[in-house]
């Protein structure tokens, strides 16, 4: 993740998973703040609380959110997530393993 977020020249670099007991979570399982040279503590994200990001990358390619407090598919969580955290702007990339219909991890 440090070289992630180093190429990329962003503050934060995570990998999050949905969680195979609880397919309605997503969990942080690795992530990097650039700011503070520290590792991200663990959390998760349940769907049903923010069914629009979900819905989002579920369909599209990415989540490219400039303004992630007002971009309609991130700002349920602006409150919660990204201006405690001082985030501004989101890329997320969803990756889809095998042949499933869902993604696996983001």
């Amino acid at each position: 993740m440090i070289m992630a977020s180093e190429v990329t020249d962003c503050d934060r670099a995570s990998i999050w998973i949905f969680n195979k007991d609880d397919p309605n979570t997503l969990t942080l399982v690795v992530g990097w703040d650039r700011k503070t040279q520290t590792n991200l503590e663990k959390m998760n994200m349940t769907l049903s609380s923010y069914p629009k990001y979900f819905q989002a990358i579920r369909k599209d390619r990415f989540v490219d959110a400039s303004d992630a407090i007002h971009d309609p598919r991130t700002s349920e969580f602006a409150d919660v997530y990204s201006r405690p955290l001082g985030i501004s702007s989101l890329l997320d990339a969803p990756f889809f393993l095998e042949v499933k219909s869902e993604v696996s991890f983001v």
